[in-house]
């Protein structure tokens, strides 16, 4: 989970102001989970409107189409880079979109380089969710202008289902917090059917064992006695051993990155991981939860993610 916006209230002394954000949080019903959202099944352009009648909106629109998926089945490869709860940037109307997200621009620097390396360009898609609703919002290089959004389940079943199209070509996988979860979905879901040469998870969160009223819960918790959400303060407790094993198996190399300094909101290491790295940041006691927020967009990663990448291309 990106917390910039919705923690931001935290990292000031006036915890009662702090708080009142936290309450504002839960009563617009961003900790709903998943299942009690009302899904369409398909992909829906984002609608001009404020920001919590944008995302609000997008669980009641009709069915519309096409999919912003149906070119990804013309390249080679496919990057897929997602980020986390709040992590969605705004234009300037105030609409949502992971272009303005903290992993947009390195990603694009990364698809540069390996451009440069091949000769070819990659598709890729960026994800991100929003505050008020369990709706991941995505733009992809087959029409990078347009914003659409779509439930969790839809936005991994196009992917899961252009993958297949696209037969054996290569899938790289990047995802920081919830998106890291999501990264390891897909990754899953894909296991026998899919080229996956990397996969890449930045401090990753459960979405489904640590939602935002959780996490709010924990900090409200906070005032009295440090008690963190288990589900907020480990890696995703949802995969099992062998489902970790099996994607272990899938995946040419899975780098997962972590960091422990944000008491109530990190990840842990990852056995089943071919190699994991614990970060630390230079950030105060009251600001520690941007150690969570500071490592989808930190340097050391993305600087591993090139050469990671730049190293498995052909």
């Amino acid at each position: 989970m990106d917390v910039r916006t919705s923690l931001r209230c935290f990292g000031r002394k006036e915890l009662g102001i702090g708080w009142l954000c936290c309450l504002a949080l839960v009563l617009v019903g961003c900790g709903q989970p998943l299942s009690s959202r009302p899904s369409s099944g398909l992909i829906e352009p984002v609608v001009e409107a404020s920001l919590e009648e944008q995302e609000r909106a997008q669980d009641q629109q009709p069915e519309s189409t096409p999919s912003p998926f149906v070119w990804v089945s013309q390249q080679r490869r496919l990057f897929v880079v997602m980020g986390g709860w709040g992590s969605c940037g705004r234009t300037g109307w105030g609409s949502l979109t992971p272009r303005k997200t903290g992993m947009y621009e390195p990603a694009q620097r990364l698809l540069a380089k390996a451009k440069a390396k091949t000769g070819e360009s990659s598709h890729w898609i960026v994800s991100c969710f929003g505050m008020y609703s369990s709706r991941a919002y995505v733009v992809t290089s087959a029409a990078p202008e347009k914003v659409y959004s779509a439930s969790v389940e839809t936005f991994l079943s196009y992917v899961q289902r252009e993958s297949q199209r696209a037969g054996g070509r290569s899938l790289f996988l990047i995802g920081h917090s919830h998106g890291g979860w999501l990264a390891m979905r897909v990754a899953y879901a894909l296991r026998q059917i899919r080229t996956i040469p990397l996969l890449v998870t930045i401090d990753p969160i459960s979405r489904t064992q640590c939602t935002p009223s959780r996490m709010v819960a924990a900090y409200f918790r906070s005032a009295t006695q440090l008690r963190p959400e288990p589900g907020c303060t480990n890696s995703p407790p949802d995969f099992t051993s062998n489902q970790e094993k099996e994607i272990h198996s899938a995946v040419g190399w899975w780098k997962n990155f972590y960091q422990s300094q944000s008491p109530l909101l990190h990840s842990a290491y990852i056995g089943q991981a071919h190699k994991n790295t614990m970060l630390s940041f230079d950030v105060s006691s009251w600001l520690a939860y941007q150690a969570h927020v500071n490592i989808g967009s930190d340097a050391r990663v993305w600087a591993e993610i090139e050469r990671l990448t730049l190293q498995a291309l052909p």
